[in-house]
């Protein structure tokens, strides 16, 4: 293990020398070392930065944010940033808390990596079922529990208006997706992103209000939802005109849900920021694998989900429930209690 115990409140921006000199996106770097005036910033241009592991070795920094034009965000680069981010130093882990700071435009990506909204979660908007006593203001839930509790016909209507009607702070998702659709909870309509980056539709014919208030979006249980294709899809539609600032999903099908409900249970009930939220989610599903019996569907189910969901959005960037967490014991079930040291630690060793 490499003994390198810098101060570890650092954030490493990088961008590709393409993008670096491309009008708008050069600017996307600056506006987060402006905002994070309590780290240690740096840019860094890179030829590839998929393949940039080397650099990655030497600034051992705390945060990575990638900056990247949403033609650079695919399937396979997303991957290859999770597998070069589990090899800066030899242990299996993560190591930093990263994301990949993009939009439909450059002016989206600058917006989310100018902005520190939404400081104040009033509002929730979700598909699934969320309890009312997160926030305190309203919360409009879709249960995906039970067919009974939803109403008759479609019901894509219902939620734009009570988008409309919130304007929400965040919006929670389950039930069935892809790039181009959010099913409402047992099929009953759909949400449909925007035509050449407008507004998101429904499948009952409205248009979604533009938002006033800038969003968190955490889609813990949508196969696919993340994934960025060239078409209009549903990630850039929430980045850009949705105003959405960090958004967690899928960029694959789902079906064993580690990741995506565990960053939602450390961020409602641990009441985990959210770039942390999705960070010790990671971490846990890898801590599992060796002590999972392999070739079984836990463990088909861990490796299906260790490269299947990204963090959209600034990953220096704190957005998290007012609240307490509950009473810190050494186990949270049958996880162990996640802290997240200031600093690096002199003298760590792996033990097991």
């Amino acid at each position: 293990m490499k003994n390198n115990y810098r101060f570890f409140s650092t954030l490493l921006i990088v961008i590709s020398s393409v993008t670096a000199n491309m009008p708008g996106w050069k600017d996307v770097p600056t506006a987060l070392k402006n905002k994070h005036t309590d780290l240690v910033s740096e840019v860094i241009a890179v030829s590839s930065i998929t393949n940039c592991l080397e650099q990655l070795q030497q600034k051992q920094s705390r945060y990575v944010a990638f900056v990247m034009r949403p033609e650079e965000v695919t399937t396979g680069s997303t991957i290859a940033l999770h597998r070069m981010m589990r090899n800066i130093d030899d242990d299996p882990f993560h190591d930093a808390i990263w994301g990949i700071v993009t939009g439909p435009t450059a002016q989206a990506a600058q917006r989310i990596a100018a902005s520190s909204e939404p400081r104040f979660f009033n509002n929730i908007l979700s598909t699934t079922g969320v309890g009312s006593d997160l926030v305190t203001g309203s919360v409009m839930a879709f249960s995906d529990a039970n067919k009974n509790d939803t109403p008759e016909g479609d019901i894509s209507g219902i939620f734009a208006k009570a988008w409309a009607k919130l304007d929400p702070e965040l919006i929670v998702t389950s039930s069935h997706a892809t790039q181009h659709n959010l099913e409402m909870p047992f099929s009953k309509g759909n949400l449909f992103p925007g035509k050449k980056q407008g507004a998101f539709r429904t499948s009952s014919g409205d248009k979604l209000k533009a938002p006033k208030r800038e969003k968190v979006w955490i889609a813990a249980g949508n196969c696919l939802i993340a994934d960025n294709t060239p078409d209009d899809n549903m990630v850039m539609t929430a980045l850009g005109w949705g105003k959405v600032n960090q958004f967690v999903g899928y960029i694959k099908e789902t079906w064993f849900g580690e990741i995506g409900w565990g960053t939602w249970h450390n961020f409602s009930t641990l009441k985990m920021p959210l770039n942390e939220s999705w960070y010790v989610a990671n971490q846990n599903l890898i801590r599992t694998i060796p002590e999972t019996k392999p070739k079984s569907r836990d463990w088909m189910g861990k490796m299906w989900d260790l490269e299947g969901t990204i963090l959209y959005g600034d990953p220096a960037q704190k957005l998290q429930l007012l609240g307490a967490a509950p009473t810190a014991a050494w186990q949270e079930g049958a996880k162990p209690l996640a802290i997240i040291f200031p600093t690096r630690v002199a003298g760590r060793k792996l033990v097991s």
